[in-house]
């Protein structure tokens, strides 16, 4: 299996699992005092979530496409050189 995809792979499930913290930890936290002080790592937490998730940060199936050869046994629905997946 090619590494690039392993890595959109692993990088989209980190992304949820770190989403699912945030939101745990919301719940946790809830409207005990100090909740508002909690706001910003959260913030910070899903935007870095959102640069590990190929879905959200446009780079899915770069890695992995990029790392075919244009000459594959298989048909590319891509031209050679173009990023990502969808164009």
């Amino acid at each position: 299996m090619p590494d690039g995809l392993i890595r959109d792979a692993d990088g989209w499930r980190n992304a949820a699992d770190i989403r699912a913290y945030i939101e745990a930890a919301r719940q946790a936290i809830g409207d005990q005092a100090g909740a508002q002080a909690f706001e910003a790592w959260p913030r910070w937490s899903l935007a870095e979530a959102d640069k590990l998730d190929p879905l959200v940060s446009g780079t899915a199936g770069r890695m992995s496409l990029d790392s075919m050869s244009c000459r594959a046994p298989i048909a590319l629905e891509r031209p050679c050189g173009t990023v990502g997946w969808w164009g």
